[in-house]
């Protein structure tokens, strides 16, 4: 099963294997050389072992998470596939502030040889937590507090800078 040679059908084994909760599948998807990327966030993780550590520390916030795939489509060695990951946020146990999230998401996975050597992964965690203040119209409407807002624009500004990266 690790060896598949049609990226999208690799990258929708790859979201499987994370829904069944499976590191060992997780990892043996991936090249001894991959990177997974969180462009929006300036992150970067190298290698099987540096990408399944990553992956299971989001998995570790979020236990019940569910990647449902809304779409995707491939080219050569490049797949991409929109999804949501709805599941259960509260940072430190599931308490009277626990809240059910969904978020939209968009991976893209390159692969070589049947095995993972890319993912780049396009998401923004702060809206559905309730960080992000929520506009409509021309009228600014929010219940969050001010070190939140903050946290929006500090957010941002790292999405700015990013974009700006990939780019040049």
């Amino acid at each position: 099963m690790t060896d598949i040679h049609d990226t999208l059908a690799l990258t929708r084994v790859f979201i499987d294997t994370l829904n069944r909760r499976d590191r060992a599948g997780t990892k043996a998807l991936l090249a001894a050389n991959v990177a997974d990327r969180v462009l929006l966030e300036d992150r970067i993780a190298r290698g099987p072992e540096a990408v399944v550590e990553e992956i299971w520390s989001y998995r570790n916030s979020f236990p019940d998470v569910q990647i449902n795939p809304t779409d995707g489509f491939a080219s050569g060695d490049r797949a991409t596939v929109q999804f949501t990951a709805a599941a259960t946020y509260e940072p430190y146990t599931y308490g009277p502030r626990a809240k059910h999230v969904v978020r939209h998401e968009c991976v893209i996975v390159t692969a070589r040889a049947g095995k993972i050597t890319e993912i780049s992964t396009y998401v923004d965690w702060l809206r559905p937590i309730g960080v992000v203040a929520k506009h409509r119209s021309t009228n600014y409407q929010s219940n969050v507090v001010p070190h939140e807002l903050l946290a929006e624009k500090a957010h941002r500004e790292r999405q700015s800078a990013a974009i700006e990266r990939m780019v040049l």
